[in-house]
């Protein structure tokens, strides 16, 4: 993006951000304004004036209902027992007032009796039950009440204004149409859309420009239960502002009705929305007039932004003429650029002249260090390779240094540990001896056992014997008794149960020493094996012993002559050990001699890279001065 375009933006954007900020702050502050004038002045006038015209008829009506119904002469008349000569006069009196007041109906009743008249003379005698308004109205206590009525077609709205006499026998009725009162509430405009109309004191919509609203619908039903219970409030006018509109209330107390005054927020604010209207156009309208300002003096100033530009490419991308000048005339701004230029382009002009005539000597210097550096880097390649060659050998003899000591150690270490396992070995054999010594002695004590446990398995099996013959005896002796019981008959049965559990009993008993006598069999065979086993046992543990007496003498001479050995061994061990120590000496100072003639070779190296690289730049800025005119 262009700095020109850049400046058009910039000025256009202030503009913009400016002009929608003061329109903000101008519409908000406008809305405030206007909500208040409302709230404060306006809606508040306009609601006492439409009440002072609803009261003021209302208050008329009453008056004159109070008049009629303390009307002396028709009083007296009733206390005379109404005579017919004289209801002319009532009747009379009804249709002027009728006439006078343009009203629908005139009426009065008398309190005592009951009797009911208009202005076309006696209509009837009023009954409870069919008549309550009457008797509802005598009972309350009030001397005068509203009632509002509509015509069954719904087009008519008649208001009855009714007075009574308390201590008096008159009641006075009038009924007036409000076709003109409804037609002025539902034609009456606050502001653009803003109307007015009726509810009851429950809040019940009585008078509305929207018919279907009519006695269906209540303040709850056309806002919330929260604002029904502020508009519904006697004692003030209430006036309540939400998200859509501005709602007012006041009380009627001729009626006991409430005037409700509801403008939505768009006829409030319908002037402050034509002005930001006009705001938006006059914004564009100075939008447009500023880029073009903002054109023209980018325009001028670019242009001589334009002429620096120039004159800096001319020397940047020419010919290098260093004696080119910017000019110092025009703006401040542009001169003091120009001569900042000129100033710098001066010195450089110095530092060139100054780089080219040492340039030269640069290049003759870099030329002796590299070859210098050549040959530095062959001697101390030829010392490295001879240093590496004493190195290897040095390193092969203590590797071979190395080797035998560590054999003579491992022999040492073999030879102790063969005397320790020859030791160990004694030891056992001494074990084993004695061992095999108490193995000889309990295979006598075992033979000497098992030669007792035969004899008296023997004698168990003469006691089992005994046992067998008991049984038989046993068994012979319940046979004998179940033959007897046999005999015996009834008287004998219990014998023979008892005879046949002996009889039970004794077999049993010479079954399990069947099975006995089995195990005692058995016994005495495995005794005869154990007392076999045992005694050559006995002979093969002589023997043992006679063996580990024998490897005893021969690992006593072994232990001998590993001692022996094991003594050559460390004492080779220790001489190849000064060895290594004095060939690791010897081999570190090689390893760092190695080292430092690496190092040499390497510093040889980049210092001949180095010289070549000098003597490379070296030319380059010289060609690189050469393109410069100074």
């Amino acid at each position: 993006m262009t700095l020109k375009l850049r400046l058009i933006l910039a000025f256009v954007i202030a503009v913009i951000i400016t002009t929608l900020t003061m329109g903000f702050l101008s519409f908000y502050q406008a809305r405030g304004v206007l909500l208040e004038r409302v709230m404060t002045s306006e809606l508040p006038a306009q609601i006492a004036h439409i009440k002072s015209e609803i009261d003021s008829e209302i208050e008329l009506l009453t008056a004159a209902a109070e008049t009629l119904a303390n009307n002396q002469f028709i009083i007296d008349w009733a206390e005379r027992g109404f005579p017919a000569d004289e209801e002319h006069n009532l009747v009379t009196s009804l249709e002027n007032i009728k006439q006078q007041l343009s009203l629908e109906v005139a009426s009065w009743a008398d309190k005592k009796t009951g009797k009911y008249w208009d202005q076309n003379g006696f209509l009837r005698t009023l009954e409870p039950g069919k008549d309550d308004w009457f008797f509802n109205f005598t009972q309350s206590g009030r001397e005068a009440n509203m009632n509002i009525d509509r015509s069954e077609s719904g087009d008519t709205v008649i208001l009855f204004a009714n007075y009574q006499n308390l201590n008096g026998r008159g009641l006075a009725g009038f009924g007036m149409r409000l076709d003109h009162m409804v037609d002025y509430l539902e034609n009456f405009k606050i502001g653009e859309t803003g109307f007015v109309y009726l509810v009851d004191a429950s809040g019940k919509v009585k008078v509305h420009e929207n018919a279907r609203l009519l006695e269906t619908k209540s303040l709850v039903d056309l806002y919330n239960i929260e604002t029904s219970r502020k508009l519904l409030n006697k004692q003030q006018l209430n006036i309540l502002s939400n998200n859509d509109s501005v709602i007012a209330s006041h009380y009627l107390p001729s009626m006991g009705w409430y005037l409700v005054a509801e403008i939505p927020n768009d006829s409030i604010y319908g002037p402050v929305i034509n002005m930001g209207k006009i705001l938006l156009v006059l914004g564009i309208i100075l939008s447009v007039i500023s880029a073009l300002a903002a054109s023209l003096i980018a325009a001028k100033l670019v242009s001589q932004l334009c002429a620096v530009a120039d004159n800096l490419k001319e020397i940047g991308e020419g010919d290098g003429n260093l004696n080119h000048r910017l000019n110092t005339e025009g703006a401040l701004e542009i001169a003091n650029i120009g001569k900042g230029f000129n100033n710098f382009v001066k010195m450089i002009q110095y530092l060139v002249i100054q780089v080219m005539q040492n340039s030269t000597k640069l290049i003759q210097a870099s030329q002796g260090i590299s070859a210098t550096s050549d040959r530095i880097r062959e001697d101390a390649k030829l010392q490295s390779d001879r240093t590496y060659q004493v190195v290897s050998a040095i390193t092969q003899m203590e590797a071979t240094v190395k080797d035998v000591s560590n054999n003579a150690s491992n022999a040492a270490e073999a030879a102790s540990q063969v005397n320790a396992e020859v030791s160990e070995g004694l030891k056992l054999a001494s074990i084993a001896k004695d061992i095999i010594e108490n193995l000889a002695t309990e295979s006598e004590q075992i033979n000497q056992t098992v030669s007792e446990l035969a004899h008296k398995t023997d004698k168990i099996g003469s006691i089992l014997e005994v046992i067998r013959n008991i049984s038989e005896q046993t068994n012979l002796l319940a046979l004998n008794a179940a033959i007897e019981s046999a005999r015996a008959g009834e008287q004998g049965r219990g014998f023979a149960v008892v005879a046949d559990e002996v009889r039970a009993l004794a077999q049993r008993t010479a079954q399990s020493t069947d099975e006995i006598q089995d195990m005692i069999n058995q016994l005495q065979n495995e005794a005869s094996k154990a007392l076999k086993a045992s005694q050559n046992g006995r002979t093969k543990a002589i023997e043992g012993a006679e063996s580990v007496q024998l490897s005893t003498a021969s690992l006593n001479k072994i232990a001998d002559q590993i001692v022996s050995m094991n003594e050559t061994n460390h004492q080779v061990a220790a001489a190849t050990e000064q060895q290594l120590i004095a060939v690791n000496e010897i081999s570190r100072n090689a390893t760092e001699i190695q080292h430092s003639v690496e190092e040499s070779v390497d510093m040889a190296n980049d210092l001949s890279l180095n010289s070549s690289d000098l003597t490379e730049l070296s030319h380059e800025l010289d060609g690189l001065v050469m393109r410069f005119k100074v």
